[in-house]
């Protein structure tokens, strides 16, 4: 569509022109709620996303010699490598039909790769496919959570930082962290229901076996749903990662790493510790800029349930799971690559911001204004960053 170099500036004047028109004709309910719309009615959010969809999935992939979108390269080539009669498997090693057939970690997309390339369908096709995999699941999540304040979900999803990165390198991850969100709005009710938990956990499985590394978001569920109840207990949580990821740096991270079944996880820890390989990096050691971005919907958290004092089950669950597994990006936060890590957690980002925004009177009728502030502070990180 767009030669590379400007995919992520036309990314983002999309997202400014959006929040600036939606939000001139944003008014506040003299309770301090945002307007909503009489019925749920996502028709603007599908709209946008669709629109996403199509920006993402048809974007370039070969004459990229800057690598604004190295992985975007990495897996057209593995694509057409398929294609020219070879096969994927385990760590992205290829080989022809005598070769290792091991089933490889990550297997739906891996197998979703191979199925599309032997059936012969183009590159452009997958990429299509994937991003609407990635998109879709973000669309039904906010017809679950925010169908009256949709539009303004899909706003608060676009505009968050990873969004653009999740569609165009990063999308393993991005797909399977989308699918666990989507997953956490069947599991997380205020009223258990067995059919809504079961479809839930399908929905997990699907998440986990698309990119292996949801695991830590899996475990942050089960954290917040059956141990940590309070959001200071999470805080305390997150605090002891950064005081330990400030004392003990990749040693505590190496340690962790030996209870995930996937080496990625010491490998992007040993490539952390190679100066040769950091010199690639624009920013390197302790991540204090993606620490305090992260930091915003758990400052956000504690103002609501400590401070205000408002009990919500689903808010509190949905805070406790962000604020949990993003504890496990601050052990590996010396790490290369650890913005994957932090990616796990800023997939539910956005919503853990947005939910007490749209049903609790948290500033008066300032909030309309607050939340636009909200909308262009994630873009200007998106933007810096």
């Amino acid at each position: 569509m767009f030669a590379p170099h400007l995919y992520k500036t036309i990314y983002i004047a999309i997202c400014l022109i959006l929040i600036i028109v939606t939000m001139m004709g944003y008014a506040s309910y003299p309770s301090g709620l945002l307007t909503r719309t009489p019925k749920p009615n996502i028709t603007k959010a599908v709209m946008i996303l669709s629109l996403f969809i199509v920006f993402f999935g048809l974007r370039p992939n070969d004459n990229d010699p800057k690598l604004y979108m190295a992985d975007t390269s990495g897996y057209a080539n593995y694509y057409n490598k398929i294609q020219d009669g070879f096969i994927l498997v385990e760590d992205f090693r290829l080989s022809d039909s005598d070769g290792d057939l091991d089933k490889p970690k990550d297997f739906l997309f891996f197998d979703l790769m191979s199925s599309m390339a032997v059936a012969d369908f183009p590159v452009e096709a997958f990429f299509l496919v994937i991003a609407a995999l990635y998109l879709i699941p973000k669309m039904l999540l906010i017809r679950k959570w925010f169908g009256y304040n949709a539009l303004l979900a899909s706003l608060f999803v676009i505009t968050t930082f990873g969004f653009y990165s999740g569609g165009i390198n990063g999308i393993r991850n991005a797909v399977g962290s989308s699918l666990f969100a989507l997953s956490m709005a069947y599991i997380v009710t205020e009223k258990f229901n067995w059919k809504s938990f079961c479809i839930g956990i399908v929905i997990c499985y699907l998440a986990y076996n698309f990119h292996n590394s949801i695991i830590i978001s899996l475990v942050a569920l089960a954290g917040a749903y059956f141990v940590i109840r309070t959001t200071n207990s999470a805080i305390v949580v997150w605090i002891f990662a950064i005081v330990l990821a400030l004392s003990f740096g990749n040693a505590i991270a190496l340690f962790g790493a030996q209870f995930f079944d996937d080496d990625r996880a010491t490998k992007y820890i040993e490539a952390g510790m190679d100066n040769e390989v950091m010199t690639g990096f624009a920013y390197t050691g302790f991540r204090w800029d993606f620490l305090l971005y992260s930091a915003m919907p758990i400052l956000m958290g504690w103002y609501v349930t400590v401070k205000k004092g408002i009990k919500d089950k689903v808010y509190q669950i949905l805070l406790n799971t962000y604020i949990l597994a993003n504890s496990v990006w601050v052990i590996f936060i010396y790490a290369a690559y650890n913005n994957r890590f932090a990616a796990i957690s800023w997939a539910l980002y956005s919503y853990v911001l947005l939910y007490p925004l749209v049903r609790y009177k948290i500033w008066g009728p300032q909030q309309s204004f607050f939340t636009g502030l909200i909308l262009l502070g994630q873009l200007a990180f998106a933007y810096l960053f």
